[in-house]
């Protein structure tokens, strides 16, 4: 199998923006006012921690039924199809209840490790090792393995999206069987956007707004890429 390089991930990508950007960018919009809301509800919550928690769980859920409904206009575009941004709320709609359901596993990766780490650093508080050399190297290997997972599972959403019939838990299989050779892959992709993200995080933020599309469509693009390669699938949106 030839899977496509990063480069040619990146270059298909940016052509395929092209003439697109209003419908990715508008969709981030919606999507940022929407948190930006949820967060100052979190903040009004003053010193009530259950209800500060009850908040921003509520829209870490949501922000995850909103990545279903973007994910929408990335596969439109990556196929040909015409995507607008109101796309993402029918979208959103469709797959609420399996949004929610792949957002709480996700949840409890992130959480998990960090609870990890915590446990680790109490452990060795108790047992009076404080070596700062021991607890980051004990940091990066839970860190480290939060990364592993997080991109063993991340197809999970695509496969929901594309094969209805799939449950989560299916789906996150899928996700497993198919990154088997393709982690690192991903992983560089990711990192070859990080100067591009410092570049937007310094103009304002306003970068942000191109580099989040054309992030997101490179991410599509390996889906798309992988999928075809690996089980000779042309997905359709």
């Amino acid at each position: 199998m030839k899977y496509m390089k990063i480069g040619e991930l990146k270059a298909e990508a940016r052509d395929k923006m092209l003439g697109n950007y209003s419908a990715a960018m508008g969709a981030y919009f919606f999507m940022r006012m929407i948190l930006v809301t949820g967060l100052w509800f979190s903040l009004m919550a003053g010193t009530s921690v259950i209800l500060s928690f009850i908040v921003s769980l509520a829209m870490m859920l949501l922000e995850g039924i909103l990545i279903f409904g973007e994910l929408e206009i990335y596969l439109k575009i990556s196929v040909g199809q015409k995507a607008i941004a109101g796309d993402m709320f029918a979208a959103a709609k469709k797959f609420t209840k399996k949004a929610v359901q792949f957002r709480l596993i996700v949840l409890l990766i992130l959480y998990g490790s960090l609870f990890a780490g915590f446990g680790v650093e109490y452990v060795l508080t108790r047992l009076s090792i404080m070596d700062k050399r021991l607890l980051i190297i004990a940091w990066l290997c839970i860190a480290s393995m939060c990364i592993y997972l997080m991109i063993t599972y991340s197809q999970t959403m695509y496969y929901i999206h594309d094969f209805n019939e799939l449950s989560v838990l299916q789906a996150c299989k899928k996700s497993r069987e198919l990154m088997k050779g393709n982690k690192l892959a991903l992983l560089w992709l990711y990192i070859s956007f990080i100067p591009m993200y410092l570049i937007g995080a310094i103009t304002m933020m306003i970068g942000i707004y191109f580099v989040h599309p054309y992030l997101k469509l490179a991410l599509t693009e390996f889906y798309l890429d992988r999928v075809r390669q690996t089980q000779g699938i042309d997905v359709q949106v």
